[in-house]
């Protein structure tokens, strides 16, 4: 049994949740708190099973969002023909 405000975690291995929603996960925790993603990857390790044996440098690239263009863009002519200035 861990003692109160131990920090050790007990690695959990999700039966439902594939390495990408762990990805997801870990880059809603980043984004929340205001972390540096290379602070969360640790975290992430520890916390679950599957990502304890892969690089810290290939996480920390898997914590990522799509940027998404919401309207046309000048600068994007031969995508959006009709928006040249």
């Amino acid at each position: 049994m861990q003692e109160s405000g131990s920090t050790e975690l007990t690695p959990i291995r999700p039966q439902k949740l594939k390495n990408a929603d762990l990805f997801h996960f870990g880059w809603n925790m980043a984004h929340y708190f205001g972390r540096p993603k290379q602070e969360v990857v640790p975290w992430l390790k520890s916390a679950f099973a599957p990502l304890a044996e892969l690089e810290d440098s290939y996480i920390k690239g898997k914590l990522y969002s799509h940027r998404h263009v919401n309207s046309p863009s000048p600068t994007f002519p031969a995508i959006w023909p009709n928006t040249a200035a």
